[in-house]
């Protein structure tokens, strides 16, 4: 069938991959930084996860205590560092293509 126009979207979360090979090779050096740090925790996640909520995105988790460990206490519980790792290296955005030349109105785009 015929593509039909869609005149906006909004994507919450998403990414159209790296602009460019440098900031690919920026994002895949950070990416095999955490990887490894993922697989040197092996099962023993929750600190791991303490290191990755200080992070200022997550402040308003800080603040509330009992969320937040019950947050690291249950994903700590559920995932395993070798295969978030291994997801990381597959599904990163380093890993992932850029789909900026299929973007219009790029001056529009909020990264």
């Amino acid at each position: 069938g015929a593509a039909l126009p869609i005149p906006a979207v909004a994507l919450l979360s998403a990414s159209p991959g790296c602009r460019d090979e440098h900031e690919r090779t920026e994002r895949e050096a950070a990416d095999e930084r955490l990887a490894t740090r993922l697989e040197a925790a092996g099962g023993e996640l929750e600190f791991f996860l303490r290191e990755w909520y200080r992070a200022p995105l997550w402040g308003s988790l800080r603040n509330d205590g009992d969320t937040l460990e019950e947050l690291i206490s249950r994903r700590a519980g559920q995932n395993d560092g070798q295969h978030l790792a291994q997801s990381l290296r597959v599904l990163g955005n380093a890993a992932l293509p850029s789909y900026w030349n299929l973007l219009i109105g790029k001056d529009t785009f909020r990264y």
